[in-house]
């Protein structure tokens, strides 16, 4: 008797990754038995996965000598419709700054407010009870927030006391900024889960996340759609953000930013981290507070940057070869701001390496060869030896050649580098 099974229909919703569901779908046509004679079935290989809201039918037939069996199965990549809301540490720490949050606009000190008020009692804990900082839905602590924001230096963890962040130890300061990068982004993560409910149930996977400006303005709930130029560059593409699977993999329940944010509690207050340094963890924090800046949509993970051909003739025309690597580099041996800057050719990220042995901020800016500045990160927390990934949120090209440059206290050097083919 032949036995035909087909999968359930199945929409990828907003954060699934669609690559892994759709093959696990189409997984989940096959067949047994049968009586005598060949047994003929649809060829699965022909099916590819279908574009964001395009919806993927199989026909799955299945026939031998004694009967045809029919079974029918749909496939949906829904796009992402809502805004998630995030704000930097620098948006938290300007007292004059505006936000919107679901269409409705509010004032810096109004926005903290409406963060705190989410939280039990109106306090929010950062790190564990007894080694923590409050936040209260009062003015002292509102005030006391933008006070201290933004702030950078060396992760680590809390000491001993509860003190609320408007009477934060001189030991947490550094020119009356938080001094404790894992800190400053924790409190910034905590007022973010506030402000938009969604956000701590969006779940985070170990790839490349791809987010979309709104299209229309505060409140839009439309991502702009991209589109090919002439040139063969494109208007309005996502922006990418490279989520390590080290940190991922070590959160607790359903690996969701309100998990991200448990970890990094559990981190500041001396608990179990699990092999994870410190910088791991804020550099994931760091990462979700930036990605949906001003209300970003969540594309999903792992979409390919839109590929567009020029249709018209450019002015300069340069093709490098795959097997170039870094083509040139400069810095005056007095200045020593040296660095490693790999891999090349890169695709969604470039990973920077320190050389120089001193303590110091670095700025790390990309820019094409006419000069124009395509991306720019400030590291708060550098020294000899670590590496920082610098994500690509943009689409590069192919075979294009940019140019990277760090500064830091003691001066600047560059390289020039290349992106990958494919």
């Amino acid at each position: 008797m032949l036995n035909v099974l087909s999968p359930p229909n199945k929409t990828v919703v907003c954060g699934e990754d669609p690559d892994g569901a759709f093959l696990a779908w189409i997984a989940g046509f096959k067949f047994t038995g049968g009586c005598a004679g060949n047994v003929q079935a649809t060829d699965l290989s022909q099916f590819v996965k279908p574009q964001i809201g395009t919806a993927l039918v199989i026909e799955y037939v299945v026939s031998n000598n004694c009967e045809t069996i029919k079974k029918t199965s749909t496939f949906l990549i829904t796009p992402c419709t809502t805004p998630i809301c995030t704000y930097t540490q620098g948006a938290y720490g300007n007292v004059g700054g505006m936000a919107c949050v679901g269409g409705q606009s509010y004032t810096t000190k109004a926005l903290i407010a409406k963060a705190l008020s989410s939280y039990p009692g109106g306090t929010m804990t950062i790190g564990l009870v007894g080694k923590s900082v409050l936040v209260s839905n009062n003015q002292a602590d509102i005030d006391g927030v933008i006070a201290v924001l933004p702030g950078g230096g060396a992760s680590k963890k809390l000491a001993n006391g509860d003190p609320h962040i408007s009477a934060l130890p001189a030991s947490y300061l550094k020119k009356g900024k938080i001094d404790n990068t894992l800190l400053a982004q924790t409190i910034t993560l905590g007022l973010n889960l506030g402000i938009d409910s969604e956000l701590s149930k969006f779940k985070l996977q170990a790839g490349i996340l791809a987010v979309a400006q709104p299209e229309g303005g505060c409140g839009s709930k439309t991502p702009k759609v991209r589109s090919c130029n002439p040139d063969g560059t494109v208007s309005n593409e996502y922006k990418y953000y490279t989520i390590p699977n080290n940190v991922v993999s070590k959160l607790a329940g359903g690996k969701t930013v309100g998990d991200l944010f448990n970890l990094a509690n559990q981190a500041l207050g001396g608990g179990n981290t699990y092999g994870l340094s410190l910088s791991d963890i804020a550099s994931l924090v760091d990462l979700i507070n930036n990605a949906f800046d001003e209300c970003r949509i969540a594309i999903g993970y792992n979409i390919q940057p839109l590929a567009c051909t020029a249709t018209q003739e450019t002015i300069v025309t340069q093709t490098p070869t795959q097997e170039t690597a870094v083509v040139e580099s400069s810095a005056k041996e007095s200045k020593k701001p040296g660095f490693d800057a790999y891999p090349v050719p890169f695709k969604n990220y470039i990973t920077i390496r320190y050389n120089f042995d001193y303590a110091t901020d670095v700025k790390i800016e990309l820019f094409d060869l006419t000069g124009k500045l395509l991306s720019s990160k400030t590291d708060t927390d550098s020294y000899f030896g670590k590496e920082y990934n610098f994500n690509i949120d943009f689409y590069v090209g192919k075979f294009q050649v940019y140019i990277l440059q760090i500064t830091t206290n003691k001066g600047s050097s560059t390289k020039k580098i290349i992106s990958a083919g494919n």
